[in-house]
């Protein structure tokens, strides 16, 4: 779901200068290098959103910031996508900055915007506070929205599908980046409901996890024998 069919659906009015913004933040996220943080992670996080809105029972819509909201989703994987890990010691680096990396971007392009200097703060806390690694409980119902929005994508196996094909086209499978996928499933198996702040998204975990973690594990097997084939023999 692209942003245009969300603000449709759930009958949402930006001002013009947010909806720029969220626009420039879908831009960057098109030109992305890493094919598991493109425009299409942002889309399906807006598809969990719009499922979130109308199914949970914990949050009333009319809560909701949805300037602050949109334009967290738009920008918060900015920096991430001009990166790609291809050992995991250059994955785990980027998971641990990934927060303020984008933070820092966000903030520096914010600047030449119209968005309100008090917008802008909430938007970087928001950012800031979805990336795994963090000392502080996170408080803001909108980045705690943003997050298990994002987390849930985690579970899409639709995502990894699609990047393993980017992945083979442009020739980066190696024996580094296989390793680094197996680290990532087993990675993937400690995340429990703990991961996520409100039940409906800790019920839509589970309902995914294991369909998940099955397929990748398999995308990943094929991946490996595709890699050796193509190795000299010894």
């Amino acid at each position: 779901m692209n942003l245009n069919e969300f603000l449709s659906k759930n009958k949402i009015v930006l001002e013009e200068p947010v909806l720029k913004f969220c626009q420039e933040g879908i831009g960057m996220m098109k030109k992305s290098i890493d094919p598991f943080h493109d425009e299409g992670h942002v889309f399906r996080i807006l598809d969990n959103l719009d499922v979130f809105l109308g199914e949970n029972d914990e949050v009333n819509k009319g809560e909701i910031d949805f300037e602050e909201l949109l334009i967290s989703i738009c920008w918060h994987d900015a920096w991430k996508s001009r990166q790609f890990p291809r050992h995991w010691w250059s994955a785990v680096y980027q998971i641990f900055w990934e927060g303020i990396g984008s933070m820092r971007l966000f903030t520096r392009e914010a600047k030449e915007s119209n968005i309100e200097k008090t917008l802008i703060e909430s938007i970087r806390y928001n950012i800031r506070k979805h990336s795994r690694f963090q000392f502080w409980p996170t408080k803001d119902l909108e980045a705690k929205i943003m997050k298990d929005a994002d987390n849930l994508d985690f579970w899409s196996l639709e995502r990894m599908e699609i990047a393993a094909r980017e992945i083979a086209k442009n020739g980066w499978i190696s024996r580094p980046l296989i390793q680094t996928a197996r680290l990532f499933i087993r990675f993937m198996r400690l995340i429990n409901r703990s991961s996520f702040y409100f039940e409906w998204s800790k019920k839509e975990a589970e309902k995914r996890k294991e369909i998940y973690l099955e397929g990748v594990k398999n995308l990943v097997d094929r991946c490996e024998t595709e890699y050796l084939k193509r190795q000299p023999p010894v």
